[in-house]
C-alpha cells in the first residue's frame, strides 16, 4: 500500500501527536498567528481533521510584538490518566518562557495557562510507569548545547531534580526534545542540524530516565541533507507514535521545494513514515534513513483523501481561519459566510508590530485558488499571499467613484513597495478577485461579467522561507487599509481551492 507525504500539507511544522485509544490527536507551531496551536484529529494517522486551536482565547497568550520567528512555537501534546496537556514554547519577548495548558475534551476549550519554571525551547512531557511526571527542554550546559529534564508538578509548572540527560550526536542546534518508555529503554528522539537543509532527527536510549544516554549507531535515523535532487527536504523535528495495531510511526516537518530550486513556499508541513526497531534502536522507514513524498508500505493503512474545497459555509475561525497577533476582535464580524472587516487608524499588512483588520488561511498546496467577493464602502480593501509583513503581494480594490473601482496590484519585497499595475473597472460588473498559484508563481486576476482579467505572474521566490528568513509559511488573506477610522469591507463567498 501507498500513501503521499505531507499527510498535512501547508504551514503546520513542528508536528507533535498522540493516540487516545482509536483517535489520534496532532499539534503544530502557530509563532504570529491568533488563536494559536492548531490541533487535529485522526482515526487513521492518514487523514486529519482540525477540531480547532489549542490557545483560542486572548487570556491565553499574548502575541504583541510577534513576528515570524517568535510567537508560540514546538507544542508537544500528551496524555495522562484521562487528562490532554500540551506544553509550549512562548517567545514573545516581554512574555517568554515556557507553559501548559490542560483538557479532558481537545474539542473543547484548554485551560489558562501554567508558567514552567524550567527554561529554553521546545518543551516536552513524559509520564513514567512509576507516576512521576518529567518536563524537558533545550538547554545549555558549559557552552554546549544539551536537553535538560526534571520532575514537574503539572498543576504548579515548579521543577525540581533536574539533571542534563543528553548533549547529542554532534549535530549543531540539538532541540525538539520527545522521551518514550518502549520495552526495557527510555528513548530520546530530538532534532540536529538546524531546522533547514541539515535538519535531521537523532536518538539515544537508555535504561535509567537520568542516563547514562547512548547515541544509536545509526544516528541520524532521519535525513534528506545530503540529497539535493529530492523534492522534499529539511526534514526532522518528529514525535513517535503507536497505532491501534501497536505499530510505530514518527511524524515529522519536512518542506517541499518550487520549481525554482533552492525556495519554499509553503512552509515545514507535517509528514509520516513507519518504525520498525532492530536491536532495540529505531530504524525509520524503508529507505536508508530518508525520506520521500511517497511512501510504500506493507502496513494496512486507510485511504487517504484529496484536500477538500474550503468555502464560505466550512471555513472557521481557529480552524481555517486565522488573525496576526492580537487582534481587535470589535473589527470582525463573521457569520452566514459573510466577513465584515472594520479599518482602523493603527495598522496596515505591512506593520512588523501591531495587528491588521486581516483574515488568513493558509497556502497548502503548489495548484491553490483563492478568490472571494470584495465590496469596499469608505475604505480599500484586498487580498494578499504573505508571507510575512515585509514580503506580500496584494490585489487591492478602491472605490474612486460612483460607479467604478480602481483595482492595483501592489507588491511589497522588504522596503520597496510598489503598485506594479492598475486597471479601473465598473463597480456592477467586478464579480471576484482571486490568486491563483503554481509551483514557480502566483498569478493575481480579477473576475468580471466578461470573464476573467489576468493581472500578472509574479515570482514566488520572493515569498519564500529563504527570503524571508521566517518559521512561516504562505497564506492567503483579505484585509482592509486603515485610510479612515470605521470604514468598511464585505467579502463574500470565499473559495479556496486545493489540489
Amino acid at each position: 500500500m501507498k500513501y503521499q507525504n505531507p499527510i498535512i500539507p501547508g504551514f503546520y511544522p513542528d508536528p507533535s501527536a498522540v493516540r487516545v485509544n482509536d483517535k489520534y490527536y496532532l499539534v503544530n507551531s502557530s509563532f504570529e498567528y491568533f488563536p494559536a496551536i492548531p490541533i487535529f484529529e485522526s482515526e487513521d494517522m492518514i487523514n486529519w481533521q482540525p477540531i480547532g486551536s489549542v490557545l483560542n482565547r486572548k487570556s491565553q497568550v499574548d502575541l504583541k510584538n510577534t513576528y515570524g520567528k517568535s510567537g508560540i512555537f514546538a507544542p508537544t501534546i500528551r496524555y495522562h490518566n484521562g487528562v490532554y496537556y500540551v506544553v509550549t514554547t512562548n517567545a514573545n519577548v516581554s512574555q517568554g518562557g515556557n507553559l501548559v495548558v490542560k483538557t479532558t475534551d481537545p474539542h473543547t476549550s484548554w485551560s489558562t495557562p501554567v508558567c514552567i519554571e524550567q527554561g529554553g525551547i521546545d518543551p516536552s512531557l513524559f509520564f513514567d510507569e512509576n507516576g512521576k511526571s518529567y518536563f524537558m527542554s533545550t538547554a545549555q550546559k558549559d557552552g554546549k548545547d544539551a536537553i535538560q529534564a526534571s520532575e514537574i508538578d503539572l498543576n504548579t509548572g515548579k521543577v525540581k531534580n533536574s539533571h542534563y540527560i543528553w548533549f547529542g550526536n554532534g549535530g549543531k542546534n540539538l532541540e525538539g526534545p520527545h522521551l518514550y518508555k518502549i520495552g526495557h529503554y527510555y528513548y530520546l528522539l530530538a532534532s540536529e542540524g538546524g531546522t533547514e537543509y541539515g535538519h535531521m532527527l537523532v536518538v539515544a536510549r537508555s535504561k535509567n530516565i537520568w542516563g547514562p544516554y547512548e547515541s544509536c549507531p545509526n544516528n541520524p535515523i532521519l535525513t534528506n541533507r545530503n540529497l539535493d535532487r529530492y523534492q522534499l527536504q529539511g526534514v526532522g523535528h518528529g514525535d513517535f507514535i503507536q497505532d491501534i495495531n501497536r505499530k510505530w510511526w514518527v511524524v515529522f516537518l519536512g518542506f517541499r521545494r518550487t520549481v525554482r530550486g533552492q525556495f519554499h513556499t509553503l512552509g515545514r508541513e507535517v509528514n509520516l513514515l513507519p518504525v520498525e526497531f532492530e536491536n532495540d534502536w529505531p530504524v525509520v522507514g524503508n529507505d536508508n534513513n530518508t525520506a520521500r513524498l511517497e511512501v510504500h508500505t506493507n502496513r494496512k493503512i486507510a485511504q487517504q483523501k484529496s484536500l477538500s474545497i474550503v468555502d464560505q459555509k466550512s471555513a472557521e475561525v481557529g480552524k481555517e481561519l486565522f488573525f496576526l497577533r492580537n487582534p481587535d476582535l470589535s473589527k470582525y464580524n463573521i457569520s452566514s459566510g459573510k466577513y465584515i472587516l472594520t479599518t482602523t487608524t493603527q495598522a496596515s499588512i505591512n506593520n512588523r508590530i501591531d495587528s491588521p483588520t486581516a483574515i488568513f488561511t493558509r497556502q497548502r498546496s503548489f495548484k491553490d485558488n483563492f478568490s472571494v467577493k470584495v465590496d469596499p464602502q469608505n475604505t480599500q480593501a484586498g487580498i494578499t499571499v504573505y508571507q510575512e509583513s515585509d514580503q506580500h503581494y496584494d490585489l487591492i480594490v478602491k472605490s474612486i467613484s460612483v460607479n467604478k473601482y480602481q483595482i492595483q496590484v501592489r507588491l511589497v519585497i522588504g522596503p520597496a513597495i510598489s503598485v506594479f499595475k492598475t486597471v479601473e473597472i465598473e463597480k456592477q460588473r467586478l464579480q471576484r478577485i482571486g490568486i491563483s498559484c503554481t509551483s514557480g508563481d502566483y498569478l493575481l486576476y480579477v473576475v468580471t461579467e466578461e470573464g476573467r482579467i489576468n493581472l500578472g505572474k509574479y515570482d514566488s521566490r520572493f515569498l519564500s522561507t529563504e527570503v524571508a528568513s521566517n518559521f512561516t509559511g504562505v497564506m492567503f488573506g483579505m484585509f482592509v487599509e486603515p485610510q479612515r477610522e470605521n470604514g468598511k469591507a464585505m467579502f463574500s463567498d470565499l473559495i479556496k481551492k486545493s489540489e
